[in-house]
Order: structure tokens, then sequence, then C-alpha cells
């Protein structure tokens, strides 16, 4: 198995409502992370993001990233990052 990269990012924030989604030089946040995580593919990763919003599953289509819909009971504010983790280790044993 290749080396992971997850990327978390739920579409709740309790300081910036939607920061993923807000542009930083025309581009929104998420697409940086996944422009960046894209270079560090080349060294053998597979990338994954975990969310709950569909706005960053269309994102992540159009920039052909594996999306893994995070269900509600881990997108709240009090989520580890430990239960990201699991639920996606999780969901892609299936």
């Amino acid at each position: 198995m290749k080396n992971l990269i997850i990327i978390p990012a739920r579409k709740g924030s309790k300081r910036i409502k939607n920061k993923n989604l807000l542009k930083v030089s025309n581009k929104p946040l998420i697409t940086w992370t996944i422009d960046y995580a894209k270079k560090l593919e080349k060294k053998k990763y597979e990338i994954v993001v975990s969310s709950d919003c569909n706005k960053i599953r269309k994102i992540c289509e159009k920039k052909n990233i594996f999306f893994l819909k995070r269900p509600k009971k881990i997108s709240g504010d009090f989520t580890s990052m430990y239960e990201v983790i699991f639920h996606t280790f999780n969901e892609l044993k299936k």
C-alpha cells in the first residue's frame, strides 16, 4: 500500500464559516491544500479528502481526488483527528 495523505475539510468551523471554501488569491483554500498534496503524490502518496461538504466534493471531482463523505457524527467541533483517521481507514478497507 502507498502512503496516504488525509485532508480533513469539514464545512463547519467555529471561527470562520466555510473557511475551506474561502478564496485566497482567487482559489478556495481547500484547492491550495489539494494542489500542494498533488505535488507530493508523485512520491507514492494517495490523497483522500474527508468532508461533509458537497461543494468540497465537487472541487475534488474536478481535481480528480478521492472524496470520502464524512458522517455528521464525526463532523462536529469536538471531533478528534483520531476519529477522522479511523473512519477514513475503515472506509478504505471496504
